[in-house]
């Protein structure tokens, strides 16, 4: 199934939701980096229980997938299947809409396989109840530096690419 074309209107409309998703992220991360030891970030405060931790990863982690998905970082398995048809993306915010992969920013220092790998922790962690959640795994501390910075650099280029008429007016 082909994605239809929007209304413009429509287009517009959905800005509201696509700035919820990148406010969430910043709170999220904001809230995150309170809950760090300021003498040793590796622990918590002493006042900060897991659950409240949990809690923020969550949120984090939720907003950040979202948001990958929402800049098209990974293309899912089947982008025709009726599942994806009504998904927001940036591409809907370029008269092209080929030109957000052109013009976005590439991941550096990193490889894809970085981010599927983090893409993958949130599906698996923020979004499914599943049994790799009980596997042990060195993966527990997570990159909220490197995945944020990069969806900044994004957010960012997004913002001073998107077509005015389709992102700007609403």
């Amino acid at each position: 199934m082909k994605r239809e074309d929007r209304p413009l209107e429509q287009i517009q409309k959905a800005k509201e939701h696509v700035v919820y998703e990148w406010h969430q992220l910043e709170y999220s991360k904001r809230l995150l980096d309170s809950m760090r030891n300021p003498t040793d970030p590796q622990y918590l405060q002493a006042n900060v229980s897991r659950e409240e931790h949990a809690l923020a990863l969550t949120v984090f982690a939720l907003h950040a997938r979202n948001l990958i998905l929402f800049f098209e970082l990974i293309i899912p398995k089947n982008p025709k299947s009726s599942r994806y048809s009504d998904d927001v993306l940036a591409s809907d915010y370029f008269d092209e809409p080929n030109k957000w992969v052109q013009v976005r920013p590439q991941i550096k220092d990193r490889d894809e396989t970085w981010l599927e790998a983090q893409k993958k922790r949130m599906d698996k962690l923020a979004a499914h109840i599943t049994y790799y959640r009980n596997e042990p795994s060195s993966e527990k501390v997570w990159d909220i530096e490197d995945i944020f910075e990069y969806l900044s650099n994004l957010w960012q280029s997004f913002k001073e690419t998107a077509s005015p008429d389709r992102w700007t007016s609403s």
